[in-house]
């Protein structure tokens, strides 16, 4: 999504290797600065990547599954989103070009609540291989199947 409402979303909502719970090295230092943050939910589609013992997540942003995650509020910090957008190898002036692309999604609270938030979701076909994640905790899908997440 673009325009206004991409502008007015301050918050983040993350899903997988970089939920602070989850992330191990550049990833963990990357999200210290977060504070705690809130469980939510997106609606859409969760599949794990696997390379051997090592697995990310990527967000289909269709779909009915309640894909779990956690809404951080999104630092000021213009240099700390765009580092975010190098991992995720997002380039918001070719936003076709990489894995992910931005949006904006509606997340919805433990309250009920739903709010408006920045998200990567995955832009590609799906691949052979990519196992779908049914329950849509990417953080449990770890802890089920004994993999590590992905950490550069």
């Amino acid at each position: 999504m673009s325009g206004q409402g991409a502008e007015l979303a301050r918050m983040l909502f993350l899903y997988g290797t970089l939920m602070k719970h989850v992330a191990r090295g550049y990833p963990a230092r990357l999200v210290a600065c977060l504070g705690d943050g809130q469980t939510a939910t997106v609606r859409g589609a969760l599949y794990a990547v696997r390379d051997g013992r090592v697995a990310y997540p990527a967000l289909v942003a269709r779909g009915l599954t309640r894909v779990k995650g956690v809404l951080y509020p999104l630092p000021e910090a213009a240099e700390w989103l765009a580092r975010l957008d190098r991992f995720e190898n997002y380039d918001p002036r070719r936003p076709n070009g990489g894995e992910y692309v931005r949006r904006v999604l509606d997340v919805r609270l433990a309250s009920g609540d739903v709010v408006r938030a920045k998200a990567y979701v995955y832009r590609r076909p799906l691949q052979p291989g990519m196992q779908r994640i049914a329950h849509g905790d990417f953080a449990r899908y770890l802890a089920e199947t004994g993999l590590k997440p992905y950490a550069r």
